[in-house]
């Protein structure tokens, strides 16, 4: 909750035009429990340092501005919030520990088919669970040359009962061009479980 403010991701079907998409968004901007859309491109890929390497997930937001709100993009160490530029990345501070890199150094991301692309760290920022890198728009069309689409919606919603929530996502998943949907709060569960199954461990192993 401190990162990640969004309450579903929707994931879109590969192959829409620009009226099937923007048709999309038209009646989810219609539904009066969705407060907030942002639009973004989602990848997996591979960061590279040398001979380390860590699976990441790459997020480009449409535009930079509208991540407020739904991410926040915080420097671990200053705790300040962090505004994307169009030259270099983001890098989540387990991934850039791991990858034992800091602000300034360059990385490769290497893509499924074994392309590599050079790029800069601008800042280390706060997460807690997996690895992400942050970019925007402009300079993710620099770096792979080709043009913007949008293949993940992210949205805020009214205070909704899990039933009501669950409703919600049913109703948008019948539309067409949806092809999965996430809910925070499913994955907040989810993990909330994980971590009182490792407590019960935990105080196994204190007593023994």
């Amino acid at each position: 909750e401190k990162v990640f403010n969004y309450d579903m991701q929707i994931s879109l079907k590969s192959g829409l035009d620009e009226n099937q998409f923007q048709e999309l968004v038209n009646k989810l901007d219609q539904k009066e429990q969705i407060t907030k859309i942002v639009k973004t491109y989602m990848a997996t890929s591979t960061a590279v340092n040398g001979e380390l390497e860590e699976d990441v997930q790459i997020i480009v937001p449409e535009e930079k501005e509208s991540l407020e709100g739904i991410i926040n993009l915080k420097d671990v160490k200053t705790k300040e919030t962090i505004t994307l530029n169009d030259n270099e990345i983001c890098l989540t501070d387990k991934a850039a520990e791991l990858l034992k890199v800091k602000v300034g150094d360059t990385i490769k991301l290497k893509e499924s088919n074994g392309n590599e692309k050079e790029v800069k760290i601008s800042n280390i920022v706060e997460n807690y669970i997996s690895h992400y890198v942050y970019m925007s728009k402009e300079l993710y069309q620099t770096l792979y040359e080709k043009d913007y689409e949008s293949n993940v919606l992210l949205t805020k919603n009214t205070d909704l009962s899990e039933e009501q929530e669950e409703k919600l996502a049913t109703d948008i998943m019948q539309e067409n061009e949806v092809s999965s949907i996430s809910l925070t709060s499913t994955a907040i569960t989810m993990m909330d479980d994980t971590m009182k199954s490792l407590n019960y461990v935990v105080v196994v192993l204190i007593v023994s």
